[in-house]
């Protein structure tokens, strides 16, 4: 999982990313990918460990495979997400297109078919990563107003 990397001050304003998927060598190979290009991140093989890890510190996307074993996949997962960290970005990737209805509140969420073009997973996540920031920001803003006054 962490790697051991000493984070820079690029990679703390970069925030967190927690890729997903079943398939270690996958998750090494973006993972180290990741690290080169300056964004902190963290991996998992499971929508379990996944939210074990989101209820536990904040990360700004995850990006998630579809198709894994378990009781949740990642469509599920994105769900999970969206409902229980919404200031979380998430990006969904897949060697079949997922089906997902319009009305779906991840109707929205970026899709990414396997094999993942790793320069372009950078071109996804800078945006998705700085929203997630800002968005943390702002609660956090929130958070230390209320505590100010209260």
């Amino acid at each position: 999982m962490d790697r051991g990397v000493v984070p820079t001050d690029r990679m703390i304003r970069e925030g967190i990313v927690l890729i997903v998927d079943d398939e270690p060598m996958i998750c090494e190979e973006i993972s180290e990918f990741l690290t080169l290009k300056g964004f902190r991140n963290d991996h998992v093989t499971s929508a379990a460990d996944a939210i074990e890890m989101l209820e536990r510190r904040p990360v700004s996307v995850v990006f998630t495979d579809i198709d894994m074993p378990g009781a949740m996949n990642g469509i599920g997962l994105a769900h999970w997400v969206h409902k229980h960290r919404p200031d979380t970005r998430v990006i969904l990737t897949s060697g079949k297109f997922p089906w997902i209805s319009a009305s779906s509140p991840i109707a929205r969420v970026p899709f990414m078919p396997k094999p993942v073009s790793l320069d372009k997973l950078v071109t996804v996540l800078r945006p998705l990563v700085r929203e997630a920031e800002a968005a943390f920001a702002a609660v956090d803003s929130g958070l230390e107003r209320r505590v100010a006054v209260g």
